[in-house]
């Protein structure tokens, strides 16, 4: 449970004054865009007023003209911020004459969506039979409604078609829920009322929080809108604003600088943390911060840069 920085394997590579490898795949992927690599660089070395200065920038800039192939997406702290950016995609898909249906589950769970809205699946669905999983959790696609616009009644049988982004086709199933009691027969669990139903399945998915979205890179041209309101840390707004390639490809609403300065004047350890719940954690002791800062100064005189193409060598002479 202790951050990196801290751990006794920090510790010992310090001691021994190991090289910490790094590969050169994430350092070079904002190698067309130099603007994105100077603020990745502010943000890395902790520049507060290279930070405030970039996010100033990106507050007051416009996108450039979209053009047809331009995928506008949305990211936020909150789902409930973006739950309201989701309903209005969906209504202007419906406008602009797309079908739209609306999955009602048994155990009274509704889910509207509409054809060709982005969507992310939320839940494995393994296939014993075939030994391999039918959808995966973390899966993303658009919606084809097809024959079943209007109201459908989720069924045990009942699939969405969600199209990926490679082409493929996928057939969305699913989940069985309902409460849970005893049988005296055959001494086993079984569900007293079985109901099956699409929610927490299916998450309309163009306005996503940070969490979700940390770990993805958005496609060349995908607009991303941040919304920085209420984010707990500095290092949230970092997630949420390299998930491109481009400066021109990201901009932020609702930067206070105020409230920023106070997130970059955080503890490293985040003992003093901006709290949701306006309940902060107690303040950890200057052994730590030195630590942190030893870690730092560690890591920019101990770090090997090592490229993608010596990984494979290497893997490859070990299979061999």
């Amino acid at each position: 449970g202790q951050p990196p920085w801290s751990s006794a394997f920090a510790t010992l590579l310090k001691e021994s004054h190991a090289p910490v490898y790094c590969l050169d795949a994430y350092n070079r992927r904002f190698r067309t865009c130099p603007a994105m690599s100077s603020m990745n660089r502010a943000f890395l070395h902790g520049d507060k007023a290279g930070i405030l200065r970039w996010l100033g920038t990106l507050a007051t800039a416009s996108f450039p003209d979209p053009t047809p192939e331009t995928v506008k997406r949305y990211m936020a702290f909150r789902r409930s911020t973006l739950e309201k950016i989701n309903n209005d995609v969906r209504k202007r898909l419906v406008k602009a004459g797309a079908a739209q249906m609306v999955l009602r589950g048994g155990d009274g769970s509704k889910l509207t969506l509409a054809d060709g809205e982005l969507v992310k699946v939320c839940k494995n669905v393994y296939d014993r039979v075939a030994r391999t999983y039918i959808q995966r959790n973390g899966d993303q696609g658009t919606i084809e409604v097809r024959d079943m616009a209007g109201d459908v009644d989720v069924q045990e049988s009942t699939r969405v078609r969600l199209r990926k982004p490679d082409g493929d086709l996928a057939m969305i199933a699913p989940i069985l829920v309902g409460e849970h009691v005893f049988d005296d027969n055959s001494k086993k669990r079984r569900r007293k009322t079985p109901q099956w139903t699409f929610a927490n399945v299916l998450l309309p998915y163009t306005g996503l929080t940070v969490h979700s979205g940390q770990g993805d890179t958005f496609a060349t041209g995908t607009q991303l809108v941040l919304d920085v309101d209420r984010m707990p840390d500095i290092n949230m707004i970092y997630t949420g604003l390299f998930r491109v390639r481009r400066i021109k490809d990201v901009r932020i609403v609702n930067y206070d600088p105020n409230t920023v300065s106070k997130l970059l004047s955080q503890c490293p350890c985040k003992c003093n943390r901006i709290s949701l719940r306006k309940r902060d954690r107690p303040r950890c002791n200057a052994a730590k911060i030195k630590q942190f800062h030893q870690w730092r100064k560690y890591l920019a005189t101990h770090t090997v840069h090592v490229a993608d193409d010596d990984v494979g060598r290497t893997e490859r002479e070990r299979g061999a």
